[in-house]
């Protein structure tokens, strides 16, 4: 129905297999929802962010920091907050 073999279809649904931009819109065509709630459903890091993540290396001591912490909600809530404020400014 999408255009893929049937173990294509399951490597995708075991976590073995990303499917393509293309292929996740057609799934999402299929099963009648939006592509953006089928990427919301990834986990896993994007490419870009995995590359910048490597470029970067104190980003991922900052995550270290935050998976450590006693209570990594509320360093999220707040981390969010200084985004939201920041991006509102150069909005």
């Amino acid at each position: 129905m999408i255009g893929v073999s049937a173990p294509h279809v399951n490597d995708i649904e075991s976590d073995r297999r990303r499917p393509s931009p293309e292929l996740l819109v057609r799934i999402a065509e299929k099963l009648g929802i939006p592509p953006s709630e089928l990427e919301a459903l990834d986990t896993r890091l994007r490419p870009d962010v995995k590359e910048w993540m490597d470029e970067r290396p104190e980003v991922s001591q900052l995550l270290r920091r935050l998976k450590d912490s006693p209570d990594p909600e509320q360093l999220l809530r707040k981390l969010r907050r200084i985004v939201e404020r920041e991006t509102e400014e150069k909005g």
